[in-house]
């Protein structure tokens, strides 16, 4: 056991951590805090529930990262394309225009400066391996 660990005991698991982060975010709204929105998914994240990321968690979970740059390959692709672009040609360009975007995807997501509240489906669906439970 090294030093800090025998001076406060172990560290907890990242899970746990971002859990405790959101729990006193949640402590800091008051009381009568309303719902708020999970920050992937826009669905409702009930008062001291959640996770709360870094960015730099969010932008290691690869699965995130896959559908912020799908949905910036759909704006590519759409952007592009005209109305007359046969659907066979547009899908055929998706999975190259993801990979093209992906760069930007991550970008985007680090340019975000606050922690990022998660529910628990997004948690289990994109973070799992970015914030193990243990």
């Amino acid at each position: 056991m090294g030093f800090l660990s025998r001076l406060f005991g172990p560290a907890k698991p990242p899970r746990e951590q971002a859990k405790e982060r959101a729990r006193n975010w949640w402590l800091g709204k008051g009381a009568n805090a309303s719902p708020a929105k999970c920050d992937i998914c826009a669905n409702s994240v009930a008062p001291r529930e959640g996770y709360l990321l870094r960015t730099g968690q969010v932008a290691e979970s690869g699965s995130y990262v896959t559908v912020v740059s799908e949905q910036l390959a759909k704006e590519t692709v759409s952007s592009a394309g005209g109305p007359g672009m046969d659907w066979i040609v547009r899908d055929a360009l998706m999975p190259a225009a993801a990979f093209a975007v992906r760069d930007t995807a991550i970008a985007r997501i680090k340019s975000v400066s606050t922690p990022w509240l998660v529910c628990d489906s997004c948690m289990s669906r994109h973070f799992e391996k970015v914030v193990p439970a243990s």
